[in-house]
């Protein structure tokens, strides 16, 4: 018997502050490309502003839930998940990254999105307690975690 799973796919497009700082390249690809000439600095400035944003949008990681659960270079299967807990207040998630940090867990998150999500690891030979993983929908990926832990 097939076990039916509830599927989960999120990117992590960058913010605005983000795409603000990367904006900040143009002036600094002008000014060195002055000996250049206005035209070709300002030319330049352009491309490869542009080729760093679209780089941006382009790499941005994904998040799936699907009979894996991945983000980034972390594929874990569902049957190694246990409890998930969502932390989406800032002083909870500084916590979380800070001082309750384990040294042994795998960490999936961006420093622009301020909400994580908690998943325990439950296999006894992994010595990773749990995963945290950065997402701006942490109450949809844990339902949807959630259905699937239940239905395995």
């Amino acid at each position: 018997m097939e076990v039916k799973t509830q599927a989960y796919r999120e990117r992590l497009y960058p913010s605005i502050s983000m795409l603000l700082g990367l904006s900040l390249s143009a002036p600094m690809v002008l000014l060195a490309a002055l000996p250049l000439g206005l035209g070709p600095s300002i030319f330049l400035a352009l491309c490869v502003t542009s080729l760093i944003i679209y780089g941006s949008f382009y790499f941005s990681p994904v998040v799936t839930l699907d009979r894996r659960l991945t983000a980034r270079r972390l594929s874990l299967p569902l049957e190694i998940l246990g409890s998930v807990t969502v932390y989406e207040d800032a002083d909870e998630v500084r916590m979380q990254l800070g001082p309750s940090l384990n040294a042994n867990a795998k960490l999936a998150i961006r420093g622009d999105i301020p909400k994580l999500v908690k998943i325990e690891i439950i296999d006894p030979l992994d010595p990773t307690p749990y995963v945290l993983i950065s997402t701006r929908q942490p109450e949809q990926l844990a339902s949807a975690l959630r259905a699937n832990l239940s239905s395995s």
